[in-house]
């Protein structure tokens, strides 16, 4: 009678659940996954290894698409335990890593496919012919993994966000009415502009306050009655030639120290001027001077010894006439 030999076996969750402790040497087959585990006699079953591939694996020992996942424990199979520069052939299966893995890990055709439906929309993402309607429509998401379509919008108008919209955006139009020309501008209201500063002579905005502070320069604490420039013009006689005037007529005037006048002299009557004789009954000191009248005046002008004595000389030359003849 053949004897007939079974090995202990369970599914993987219930090996799982069951924690059992493999004797030395005993063997535990998963029923489902085919792999199986060697017990040391005092470690749990969730702490044993899967039971591994001894040697290195090459080509040609492993007949094309024999050796697939559901036959291989994770991380059993190392490059350790493989032969270099392997060629593999057919249709080789790995597996999948985990979206946004960046190690050496294998890429499988599912990782790449995964790894571009984030940046680029394909044909799982329902783009299909006729999605797109017109020149400018654009793809937006209405939600997680769903495009959908906005519309190219009217001429001058722009994208903005839009809450209330399915994809979040909206065109709306650019209102310029409440804006101002840059040539030649008309403002309303009470514009402000940035004030320049004390001095400043360029072709900048010229704000109330700028003109104020120059204006307060310009003034720099002058009297009430001659702070504008018609109180100065009145206090100038509106002369446009003030200067001159003023020129012309100090050039009339007689020095204070040691004046020469000419002409007749007048002084008001009985004025009291310092160093001055009066008018009226004058007393003269000194050697006053006065102009000479020609001679034979006879009138009140004083009568200087020049013309006293041109007329004596006269005088004597008609009485000297007389007696000779």
């Amino acid at each position: 009678m053949a004897v007939q030999i079974q090995l202990r076996r369970a599914t993987a969750s219930a090996w799982t659940a069951a924690n059992t402790v493999l004797a030395e040497g005993e063997i535990g087959f998963e029923s489902d996954t085919k792999y199986i585990k060697f017990g040391d006699g005092v470690t749990a079953w969730t702490s044993l290894t899967y039971s591994t591939v001894v040697g290195a694996v090459t080509t040609s020992t492993i007949v094309d698409s024999a050796v697939t996942t559901p036959k291989i424990a994770d991380a059993n199979v190392t490059s350790a335990k493989l032969a270099t520069s392997i060629s593999l052939t057919g249709v080789p299966l790995a597996p999948t890593a985990s979206p946004g893995t960046d190690t050496t890990q294998l890429a499988t055709t599912a990782f790449v496919a995964a790894a571009s439906a984030v940046v680029a929309v394909t044909a799982d993402a329902a783009i299909q012919e006729g999605f797109i309607a017109a020149k400018g429509d654009l793809i937006a998401g209405a939600a997680n993994d769903t495009p959908a379509i906005l519309t190219v919008g009217t001429d001058g108008y722009f994208l903005k966000a839009d809450s209330v919209a399915a994809t979040g955006l909206a065109w709306g139009a650019l209102d310029l009415s409440t804006k101002a020309d840059l040539a030649s501008p008309t403002l309303t209201g009470v514009p402000a502009a940035p004030t320049a500063t004390v001095g400043t002579s360029t072709t900048q905005l010229a704000t109330t306050a700028f003109v104020a502070t120059e204006v307060a320069a310009l003034v720099d604490a002058s009297p009430a009655a001659l702070n504008t420039l018609n109180e100065l013009a009145l206090a100038l006689g509106s002369d446009a030639a003030f200067s001159t005037t003023v020129t012309n007529s100090l050039a009339l005037k007689a020095p204070i120290a040691s004046p020469t006048f000419t002409g007749t002299v007048t002084i008001p009557t009985g004025a009291s001027i310092s160093g001055f004789a009066l008018l009226a009954s004058p007393t003269f000191t000194g050697v006053p001077d006065a102009p000479t009248a020609t001679e034979g005046t006879k009138t009140t002008q004083v009568a200087t010894t020049e013309f006293v004595g041109a007329s004596l000389d006269s005088d004597q030359n008609i009485l000297a006439m007389q007696i000779f003849s």
